[in-house]
């Protein structure tokens, strides 16, 4: 559906006019070469590895053998280097930047387990060493996560010192490096504290453990004081929260409690989890229609960091993609189709703008996996969608962005999961609702489960709980969605909380949950507040968003009690509650067409990167340009729809000859990215 814009709006640096069209649907870009706007960030073309295992104590995962031999397939322990059939796909990708070790599994990774001699490790054949000699191979820059869950701050310092320090004899570390094959210093400089560390460690180290943001700030204080000690020129990033609102608690508390001692700031962006279910059309479309709320998030981001730590912070996306995290219908991989390739290639165009202080990004992931763009197969190598158009931002893309105005009509789209509803000219909050939750608080006896629940005198609602032994889940109160609301609401929800356990248990889970009013077996729809609660024993205050299915017909507040290996008494309270129903944030329709210009260094080639996110029409563009050119280039990649996977592919063709070069016509296929490369 089209929606007809004003006639002149500009929305994320793209003019958008009225345009009355058929199909193909008609466009004008306009690049101007002379209007230079700064150097292109070639390190928003990093990549994440996927080649670290937990090797301690797990609960119900397989050990992946082939990510600690052959990092996925990327390495060859027999000779030391880089795979001969994978390095050759990788080198021409140009990763500005590799993330090691990458994922979940940071929680549990032990750095000196993956140091010393090959024969001495085990299975673990491609360690730290061997990371940091293959992004030197590609010629790409390291940046190391730190697991905040093994070892203290002063031990994963350690690493530091083991990796930078001279080998002169006056450093311990930096002999053993030397013994380990590798005089010379590795120069790390980019390290990031955790991995989504808010989400606890994954199980990947026993018992489960999930940091509180008070406990993240001290560890990652003592480790930034430890690492600047042993290298001054290291540069440490502090992470923030995904799948939530940037304001959430975490976020501000992680960003005032750290925000004078870091060097940047990172976060994750995975839109559309769990929608494996829906229909392929409508995830597809909701692909086209991510970036730009994507965009509208980093902005929210950069404000909160500024707000909170009164400096401007660079950030960056340390992991991206499309959260498939499951398959589709028929076992489709839909995280390997052109629609999830064409938003992380045209999110590498909005990383691009100089106002989003954008540091570096990481499409996760490079290789092997669940999710890798390369994938070896026995003797041969499958390239997904990502790969090609990643390959067409790493081999055609110039020196120097150019001013590029993209006039485009606008695409409307419903709103699924969490990518809004996209329509008209504007971004629009509705109006606010307030819930009176004490007239939906739920008192229970459940004797059976082992809790009372009650409101007292106070107003302060009361679960007791007695020598309960299995998983219990409360219901605290229920909000129905206001009248006069259809497309769905967000909630903010706010209270005060405090727990006092009688007994205790190191592997127990208390928390306050809300989910869609339908349950969680039929939507996979909620979050979790206060995590580890049983930690806060004075009233703490606690905020979070939730952002709701569009259908939902309201939301349940539950107290989450998981008692562990041992039976749990106490009593859990909530006073102050406070729901705030907020009409669903609709966006401004997303552009049909988005563009980028660059010039070369020698200013003789120009660069136009388009992107056709319509998902059925061609774009028949008028181009406008004060670049003379005699000869061009046209490379495409695309494939028959949005869920493709298997054909999908790149075409060059020659640009034919034009009598006025500064005003030409192109027409560009529907979903697709092309780059059109210009010559003097």
């Amino acid at each position: 559906m089209y929606i007809k814009l004003s006639n002149v709006l500009f929305v994320c640096n793209v003019l958008c006019i009225s345009i009355f069209y058929c199909s193909p649907f008609k466009a004008v870009i306009t690049v101007n070469s002379q209007n230079r706007i700064g150097q292109v960030n070639r390190h928003v073309l990093g990549y994440n590895l996927d080649c670290t295992a937990d090797t301690s104590n797990k609960k119900g995962q397989k050990l992946q053998l082939d990510k600690i031999r052959t990092g996925s397939g990327i390495w060859s322990p027999e000779d030391a280097t880089g795979d001969s059939l994978t390095t050759p796909f990788l080198k021409a990708l140009k990763p500005a930047n590799l993330r090691y070790p990458g994922g979940w599994v940071t929680a549990g990774y032990n750095w000196k387990k993956y140091i010393g001699m090959p024969g001495e490790r085990g299975d673990i054949l491609f360690g730290l060493n061997e990371f940091l000699l293959y992004a030197k191979l590609i010629n790409a820059e390291p940046l190391f996560s730190i697991s905040c869950y093994t070892g203290t701050a002063d031990y994963n310092a350690e690493m530091i010192e083991y990796c930078n320090a001279l080998a002169d004899g006056k450093s311990r570390l930096a002999e053993l490096r030397k013994a380990h094959g590798f005089s010379a210093p590795h120069d790390l400089i980019w390290l990031e504290i955790g991995n989504e560390t808010y989400s606890g460690n994954h199980y990947v180290t026993m018992p489960h453990r999930k940091l509180t943001a008070e406990e993240y700030i001290d560890y990652a204080r003592s480790l930034i004081i430890a690492c600047k000690k042993r290298d001054p020129n290291i540069k440490l990033g502090i992470i923030t929260r995904h799948f939530r609102e940037a304001d959430c608690d975490w976020n501000i508390k992680v960003l005032a409690g750290l925000g004078a001692l870091t060097d940047f700031v990172t976060i994750h962006y995975y839109p559309l989890n769990n929608c494996e279910k829906l229909p392929e059309e409508q995830i597809m479309r909701a692909c086209m229609a991510a970036g730009e709320q994507w965009e509208q998030k980093i902005i929210e981001l950069r404000d909160l960091i500024e707000k909170y730590t009164d400096r401007k912070l660079p950030i960056a996306v340390t992991e991206y993609n499309v959260h498939f995290s499951k398959p589709g219908p028929d076992n489709k991989p839909y995280r390997f189709s052109l629609g999830a390739a064409l938003f992380c290639a045209d999110f590498v165009r909005i990383m691009e703008k100089k106002e989003l202080r954008i540091l570096l990004a990481q499409y996760y992931t490079l290789a092997g996996g669940w999710w890798g763009a390369v994938q070896k197969k026995g003797d041969t190598v499958q390239l997904n969608p990502a790969y090609y158009l990643f390959r067409l931002w790493a081999q055609h893309t110039g020196e120097t962005l150019v001013q590029c105005f993209v006039a485009s009509p606008g695409i409307g789209f419903e709103g699924v999961q969490d990518v809004f509803q996209s329509s008209g000219n504007s971004l629009v909050v509705s109006s606010l609702h307030i819930a009176d939750c004490t007239k939906t608080y739920m008192p229970a006896d459940d004797n059976e489960s082992g809790y009372t629940a009650f409101l007292n005198n106070n107003g302060t609602y009361i679960i007791k709980i007695n020598n309960i032994t299995k998983k219990t889940y409360p219901k605290i109160c229920t909000v129905k969605i206001p009248e006069g609301i259809h497309e769905g609401a967000d909630y903010v929800i706010k209270y005060q909380a405090r727990c006092v356990l009688e007994t205790e248990s190191d592997d127990a889970e208390i928390a306050i949950g809300v989910n869609d009013a339908r349950g969680w077996d039929k939507t996979h729809s909620a979050i979790i507040m206060s995590e580890q609660l049983f930690k806060y024993k004075e009233w703490t205050s606690f905020q979070e968003r939730f952002l709701t299915l569009s259908d939902a017909p309201g939301i349940e507040v539950v107290a989450r009690i998981e008692p562990g290996s041992n039976p749990l008494s106490g009593s859990v309270e909530i006073r102050n509650l406070k729901i705030e129903v907020w009409r669903k944030t609709t966006f401004p329709a997303y552009r049909a067409l988005t563009g980028l210009g660059s010039i070369s260094a020698d200013n003789n080639t120009l660069y136009l990167t388009v992107f056709n996110k319509h998902h059925k029409e061609a774009a028949q563009v008028d181009i406008n340009t004060d670049f003379l050119w005699k000869n061009g280039k046209a490379w495409v990649v695309t494939g028959s729809s949005l869920g493709s996977i298997d054909d999908v592919s790149e075409k060059s063709y020659d640009m034919p000859k034009v009598k006025q070069p500064d005003r030409f016509q192109y027409t560009f296929p529907p979903h697709s990215m092309t780059v059109i490369e210009l010559n003097k």
